[in-house]
């Protein structure tokens, strides 16, 4: 491959992601309930000049490590504090993850095979939803591709079968990467990629055996990697020292300044309540079963999603006839398997939990379209009518049902279902291409239809969904007209978005109505952010009577909120009177 080649499919990928993750940024305001807060941490640390210990609302905020902070903290310094800035780390990092996958791809098949790899990650609509957004989630996938990229680029190819890098400097790069991975999600950033490349050693460098018939036999062949000497032999050709020691260099400094000025509270809180009790419980209600993640999987890497099972079974062929093409096959699946399954373990599950094995999914669906365009599938044919078929029936459901949900949440804008007509529309060329026997078309148009409807749905749609969210609107409101002459708390109900785009901190109640009543009548100028359900209470506990000062709906929610203030009363006008009179006589 020369290097003008390299040039333009670099320059190609960069054009596909910038396009897909960079248009319309920082259009929509940031989404309750991770942006803000991350977002807003990032401020406060900036505000105090603190790049140690993470706060939001005034609060420890021990969720996640810092790095995402310090990279939006960066973005703050260059342009200001918005939401273009504060989602600008997490596009460079998902386009990063496209170019590091595209590295990947020409390393492990050819350079074709990272073309389609890198375009395939761009246009995914998982990853997109990670790069326009100010969480975490896109900055651990690049830091997982880059660990990945790093290893890659050492191991292979083999000349002595080892499948690991020989020089010191070469093993440093790689567990350096994978320390840049705990500082942006903890330990999930060094456990997970050791166990993929760890899996893939154990499978790699079993030598070859025959498999007697029977089903005892066949059962001790899938047990042969986990045999105890060569597990350990693995293991200790993996340096764990020097991969602890290097992990341990570039994120135990934090770790340990973040410790000693918190007393210890942030790494018990994210330690134990936000690594071990997600693991081994449910939180937030953030649960399902052994199916919850493939079908995550399925809409999340739409639209290539619409080749699952042809990908499936062209990998498990590829595999099977362990040609040059098979360890990178391997490496791929073990890739994407010991991520998912060790998610689908743990007790909490989220879709963006296994968004870094996506860049894996890319590699096989890249080696699949190179496969397709050069018409060496091994599969039957007619399971690409049923894939284009696939995608034609997804445009209809977007069609149909976004105007059916627009009309329920977001009235008057039923209009968006004509993002649809493009998946539908694109379906029906490449099966009329794969008809005629024009297999070029195919890989092209899905890319070209997946990019759309992404940025169609995440930039347009994002936006008008925007509109329709009056009670932010009605916080951030008040808080300009008073001026910041009347505190503001909130009883059982606060977003982080007021917190972030009011500028200040909002108290939330807890507890029985009996303490907003106390906060209203000790602060006769307060007002209280709550529920429409509250207030009868509040105003049975009142010393006084309340006034609804503005109310909204409260967005994607059949519940409206209402801002209130007590009513003042002769004695508290007496007050102020007095108050104005002592102040003239100064």
């Amino acid at each position: 491959m020369t290097f003008n080649s390299t040039i333009k499919h670099t320059l190609t990928i960069l054009l596909v992601s910038g396009a897909v993750m960079l248009t319309g940024l920082g259009a929509p305001r940031l989404w309750d309930r991770d942006e803000p807060r991350n977002a807003g941490c990032a401020r406060e640390m900036l505000e105090r000049f603190d790049w140690i210990v993470p706060t939001f609302n005034g609060e420890l905020r021990a969720h996640k490590p810092v790095l995402l902070y310090w990279c939006i903290m960066a973005a703050y310094s260059l342009g200001g504090v918005n939401e273009f800035t504060a989602r600008l780390p997490s596009a460079l990092c998902a386009m990063g993850s496209a170019l590091a996958t595209y590295a990947i791809g020409r390393r492990l098949f050819n350079s074709t095979v990272g073309l389609w790899s890198g375009i395939i990650l761009s246009t995914s609509l998982m990853l997109g939803v990670a790069g326009r957004a100010a969480t975490p989630d896109s900055l651990l996938i690049f830091c997982v591709t880059l660990t990945m990229l790093a290893y890659v680029r050492f191991a292979f190819p083999s000349k002595d079968g080892s499948y690991f890098p020989t020089a010191i400097w070469q093993q440093a790069l790689l567990y350096g990467a994978m320390g840049l991975a705990v500082l942006a999600k903890g330990p999930v950033g060094l456990v997970l990629p050791t166990a993929i490349i760890g899996m893939f050693l154990l499978i790699q460098r079993l030598p070859a055996k025959e498999s007697p018939p029977g089903f005892v036999h066949k059962i001790a062949l899938v047990l042969r990697p986990f045999a105890p000497l060569h597990f350990l032999q693995t293991c200790l050709a993996m340096r764990p020292l020097l991969a602890i020691g290097m992990v341990l260099l570039i994120a135990a400094p934090w770790y340990i300044a973040v410790g000693m000025r918190t007393d210890g509270a942030f790494l018990k809180e994210f330690f134990v309540t936000h690594n071990l009790d997600r693991a081994t419980g449910s939180m937030e209600g953030h649960r399902g079963g052994p199916w919850f993640y493939p079908l995550a999987m399925l809409v999340g890497f739409f639209p290539w999603s619409i080749f699952a099972v042809p990908i499936v079974l062209e990998t498990f062929y590829r595999l099977r006839i362990r040609d040059k093409d098979s360890a990178g096959y391997l490496f791929a699946t073990c890739w994407v398997c010991v991520w998912v399954g060790t998610f689908s373990i743990a007790k909490t599950k989220l879709p963006s939990y296994v968004t870094p094995c996506y860049p894996a999914l890319a590699l096989l669906a890249g080696c699949f379209v190179h496969h397709l365009q050069q018409k060496s599938l091994s599969l039957h044919r007619y399971w690409l009518p049923a894939s284009y078929a696939t995608l034609a029936a997804v445009g209809v459901g977007i069609f149909v049902g976004i105007p059916i949900a627009a009309e329920k949440i977001l009235p008057g804008e039923a209009w968006l279902g004509i993002l649809g007509i493009i998946p539908l529309a694109a379906g029906i060329i490449v099966a009329v291409g794969w008809y005629c026997d024009r297999m070029s078309w195919s890989a092209p148009l899905v890319a070209s239809a997946g990019g759309i409807v992404v940025v169609g749905v995440l930039a347009l749609g994002a936006s008008r969904a925007d509109l329709h969210r009056f009670d932010q609107q009605m916080v951030v409101n008040w808080v300009k007209n008073s001026a910041g002459e009347a505190p503001l708390a909130s009883y059982r109900v606060l977003e982080p978005s007021w917190v972030f785009y009011s500028e200040q901190t909002i108290p939330e109640l807890l507890g029985e109505p009996a303490a907003a009543a106390r906060m209203l009548e000790n602060h006769p100028h307060a007002a209280l952010v709550t529920k429409e359900q509250f207030v009868p209470a509040i105003r049975r506990e009142l010393d006084g009577d309340l006034l609804i000062v503005d109310s909204a709906p409260h967005f994607l929610r059949k519940e409206r909120l209402v801002v209130l203030q007590r009513k003042p009363t002769f004695a508290d006008v007496r007050a102020a009177k007095s108050s104005q009179g002592k102040n003239s006589l100064h």
